[in-house]
């Protein structure tokens, strides 16, 4: 796709998407009623406290709506001819990200959802530029990132399965995407937001990252809010989750790893001789609260004999980002690291990595919602 072809997001794009390889369908109605829209401008104003936000390819302009409802000024530009005429607020205009009609720093906050990724080659660098150029103080955006849950896995497999739309053109890891508006001055913040209305078609909690314009910008404001929602809207999905799943998390499942400097810590569950856990046929649910900076961390399963600690061990290698991260695991996935692990009589479970400046909150359980990693005769070590 190229700067010139943006006639492709016509009113079939949005409206009956399966025609152009996309997932949309009767956006029009749907994004006007979605709860997602309007909880993406509500934490946007809670985390940031805005006073003007622009959003980068906005479509008709829904968040747009509900941000200035909410009292801020907000702005919206899409290349779509149709969503611009079908607007949902009169601050949307027909522009492209590579040329803003908007002045220097002129917004605090530029924002986009599920937008960048669709950015052709042409225009890929001068937009970002352009981004950064009308920002004063951050920027948000969410996006389908290569090796971020959902999509992990073979890297080419993952952009083969995202190129089913075709104007998915920008598939890159949440690294990449840092480090190319680090080239204009944007320095990452380690803050993420947690949101309550996901959907199966657009993941938004783990496809996420924070900027600020440069580094005179203070941040930690904005990390205490997005933490504090964080906690507040968690413990809101561990309650739907317990009303409505069979998957639930029981309160007793919650674990903790608090990193200051940088030293290897482990949340454990060791049994007795006598006593196993059977693992072969379980799938196991792992949700990660990481606050602070993104830090890398490994399940083990494995046997302790009477004179060796983990004669017998499997791992899992995985690595989390500021925010709410969810893995989803099974025995087959774990990497033998000695031995010949037997995950039918496993008798120690471990999680754990060497890590600096993050505090991780950890959920993990099997499809019934049994914890894993402690239980009521036995503690949890650290």
């Amino acid at each position: 796709m190229t700067a010139l072809s943006y006639a492709y997001f016509d009113e079939k794009y949005f409206q009956s998407g399966s025609e152009k390889g996309t997932a949309y369908t009767n956006y029009k109605q749907s994004a006007h009623n979605s709860p997602t829209f309007r909880e993406i401008a509500v934490s946007l104003g809670e985390v940031f406290q805005p006073r003007r936000v622009l959003e980068i390819g906005c479509a008709t302009g829904i968040i747009v709506r509900h941000l200035n409802d909410l009292g801020c000024e907000a702005h919206g530009i899409d290349v779509s001819e149709w969503a611009v005429e079908n607007a949902e607020h009169p601050n949307v205009k027909l522009a492209s990200a590579d040329q803003l009609p908007f002045p220097d720093s002129y917004f605090d906050l530029v924002m986009s959802c599920h937008s960048l990724e669709h950015l052709p080659a042409s225009v890929f660098e001068p937009s970002i530029k352009e981004i950064c150029r009308v920002a004063s103080e951050f920027l948000f955006h969410m996006l389908p990132m290569v090796g971020t849950p959902p999509y992990i896995g073979d890297p080419e497999t993952v952009r083969q399965n995202l190129r089913k739309d075709p104007t998915h053109q920008q598939l890159h890891t949440r690294e990449d995407w840092v480090g190319r508006f680090a080239q204009f001055g944007c320095l990452p913040v380690p803050a993420c937001i947690l949101f309550e209305n996901e959907t199966s078609n657009v993941e938004l909690s783990t496809g996420q990252f924070t900027l600020k314009k440069n580094r005179a910008i203070g941040d930690s404001e904005v990390q205490s809010r997005a933490a504090s929602r964080n906690q507040r809207v968690f413990r809101t999905l561990q309650q739907i989750n317990r009303n409505q799943s069979r998957f639930h998390i029981p309160p007793h499942a919650v674990s903790h790893l608090v990193y200051a400097d940088r030293a290897w810590k482990d949340v454990e569950r060791r049994l007795g001789a006598d006593q196993v856990i059977d693992l072969a046929r379980r799938r196991l649910h792992l949700v990660l609260m990481v606050e602070g900076a993104p830090c890398a961390l490994r399940f083990a399963a494995g046997r302790d004999t009477a004179t060796d600690q983990y004669a017998d061990v499997g791992e899992f290698h995985l690595s989390a980002n500021p925010g709410c991260n969810v893995f989803t695991f099974g025995p087959n996935d774990l990497q033998t690291l000695r031995g010949s692990p037997d995950y039918s009589a496993i008798n120690h479970l471990a999680l754990g990595g060497e890590n600096a400046n993050t505090a991780v909150t950890i959920f993990l359980c099997d499809d019934s919602g049994a914890s894993l990693l402690q239980h009521e005769s036995f503690g949890c070590g650290r």
